[in-house]
């Protein structure tokens, strides 16, 4: 057995398995995603092969990096703040709150945090929005949270949409000068919303829902279910009290909505976005917890969404109206209402599809009144649901931008998810798993081969239930297909003992 010395060791070109990084050699970006890192200069093969030429940092001393700038300003407006502080006289502290943000709720535009730490959360955070549930039109809510005007800001723009927003891209900053603040931006996101339901509206309640979307999102992404869900319920008392489900209806006037007529096209899709936002939310995560969904698919006659962009440039044509939107999707019937293509939409379905499998699997029923049991015309029809929109679904492959492969990777995990409730409960009489439920787990797993998951920043938090749904039927499916291979190779060698002899 032959070994190799270190200098020869050394002297091979290229990543090998068997040498190891000196520490500390590694570039930011392969440190922070725990990735092995050739330490290739100006740019390692891993940031190379992600296309994040710009992300590729060094830490060895010749030069600041980015992140080492960022973490000396935070640090200098730290010792600012205290400095401040102290001059004001402020010798105690109320609370444990980082020494960043003042211990009290701010009550002034001054008491927000300082300017460069405010642009640097928005930086970290708007790269992912719309993958946490961000359905307001961007560059209006840049502009509103980057308005040097501090008394404007604080006037048009709610205290907990911004916090939330901070809070999130704190937390999706990885930088643990940062993240050491998101138990105080959230502790302040929290107070904001609740006394923006709990006093007279000084903003949009379009601006309440988000804020109330982003935190439900938070809290499922980092496994504190029981606060995602109260966020999530608060979300839908919202779009209900407002009845945005009723946008463009055929049954109803939009002039009995106690919500005031949008101002133009771009709030009207804010709108209808922030419906089906929350839609998506309570829908899957309904699935997840077990807990009842508290949207009535049948009393839905929004619209399906558009992308904001589309809203922005054309917004939906004067004579479009809706009836029973997610109803008729989800029993193949045909709709008035136009597009369902964007990926808040498809996201939508995939959702519906998900909460309607697992009604009909557990007999609880749809309508007041309706038979308990999933009755066999039921299960057909939303089986062929389930494969007219997974044959409709875009691809994944490699050459998708990050943004559409994670809503893409969510939406057909989810849609495969679906097939897999809907036919679950089926087999357990017998104690096999139906042909239809292991298909369905197999075309899931094998999603994560298509998905190159090292280009994905941020992973959806749904994905983790869905995952488990997937993996508990490869594991139920491995002692068959042990057996089967078992089988298979015992009959190969008999039948090579016949030949010899």
């Amino acid at each position: 057995m032959s070994t190799t010395e270190p200098s020869q060791q050394s002297s091979q070109p290229g990543p090998s398995t068997s040498n190891r990084t000196p520490r500390g050699a590694a570039c930011m970006n392969c440190r922070r995603r725990k990735l092995k890192c050739d330490t290739a200069k100006p740019v390692c093969g891993q940031c190379a092969r992600t296309n994040r030429h710009d992300e590729c940092e060094y830490m060895d001393g010749s030069s600041a990096s980015r992140t080492q700038d960022l973490e000396t300003n935070l640090t200098r407006l730290q010792g600012r703040i205290q400095e401040l502080e102290q001059q004001g006289g402020t010798t105690e502290t109320t609370s444990n709150l980082p020494p960043m943000f003042p211990a009290n709720p701010p009550s002034t535009p001054s008491d927000d945090p300082p300017t460069e730490l405010a642009q640097t959360l928005l930086q970290h955070f708007l790269p992912h929005a719309d993958q946490v549930g961000f359905f307001l039109h961007k560059q209006r809510f840049i502009a509103l949270a980057t308005s040097p005007d501090a008394r404007y800001r604080a006037a048009n723009l709610s205290r907990a949409l911004l916090y939330a927003v901070y809070s999130y891209g704190a937390h999706l900053s990885c930088i643990e000068a940062l993240t050491a603040h998101v138990p105080a931006l959230l502790n302040r996101a929290v107070e904001a919303v609740s006394a923006d339901l709990g006093g007279p509206r000084r903003y949009p309640l379009t601006q309440t829902i988000q804020a109330e979307v982003i935190l439900a999102n938070y809290f499922f992404c980092v496994g504190r279910q029981l606060e995602g869900r109260y966020h999530c319920s608060a979300a839908v008392a919202l779009v209900l009290s407002a009845q945005l489900h009723k946008i463009r209806s055929l049954s109803t006037s939009d002039s009995h909505s106690p919500l005031a007529q949008p101002f133009d096209r771009i709030e009207e899709g804010q709108n209808i976005n922030a419906f089906w936002t929350v839609f998506a939310i309570d829908k899957g995560w309904c699935v997840a917890s077990g807990s009842p969904s508290q949207l009535d698919g049948s009393t839905i006659d929004t619209p399906w969404p558009l992308d904001m962009e589309e809203y922005d440039q054309l917004g939906l044509a004067p004579e479009v109206r809706g009836s029973q939107t997610a109803h008729k999707f989800l029993h193949d019937l045909p709709s008035t209402s136009t597009g369902g293509t964007s990926f808040l939409a498809l996201r939508v379905k995939a959702a519906a599809l998900c909460e309607r499998a697992t009604r009909l699997a557990t007999g609880v029923p749809q309508l007041p009144g309706q038979q308990h049991g999933a009755r066999a015309e039921e299960v057909q029809l939303l089986t062929r649901v389930i494969d007219q929109f997974m044959a409709s679904l875009p691809m994944i492959n490699s050459l998708l931008d990050t943004r559409s492969m994670c809503h893409l990777l969510a939406i057909h995990t989810q849609t495969h998810a679906a097939m897999i409730l809907l036919y679950r409960s089926t087999g357990q009489a017998t104690g096999t798993i139906p042909e239809r439920c292991v298909n369905a787990a197999k075309a899931a797993a094998a999603l994560v081969g298509q998905v190159n998951l090292q280009q994905l920043d941020y992973v959806d938090p749904i994905l983790a239930p869905l995952w488990t749904i997937v993996v508990r039927i490869l594991i139920g499916t491995w002692p068959l297909l042990r057996g089967m291979h078992v089988s298979t190779t015992g009959s190969a060698q008999r039948g090579s003992s016949r030949r010899a002899c």
